[in-house]
């Protein structure tokens, strides 16, 4: 992972944690997925070329229940994984 990637994985995250509070939810991978609009990034226009975007995922969040706490943790590594 560069230092660039790093960085941008860092605010995608920050960005989800925030997104999640706001409301008053635990953080999940919608939340991750949503953040990643927040600002351009690649992800950003991978998930646009493959129809995802915004209102997708925020019908995902209003449906979405508690996931294992385990799972963020396994996003987080598995992105540091595919980055390197």
């Amino acid at each position: 992972m560069t230092a660039g990637e790093g960085l941008e994985f860092i605010r995608i995250v920050r960005e989800a944690e925030e997104i999640a509070g706001e409301v008053g939810q635990s953080l999940g991978s919608a939340h991750l997925l949503l953040a990643v609009f927040t600002f351009p990034n690649k992800a950003k226009i991978l998930l646009n070329d493959r129809g995802i975007d915004e209102e997708r995922v925020l019908d995902i969040i209003t449906h979405m229940h508690d996931e294992p706490r385990r799972l963020i943790q396994h996003i987080k590594e598995k992105s540091r994984q595919i980055a390197t």
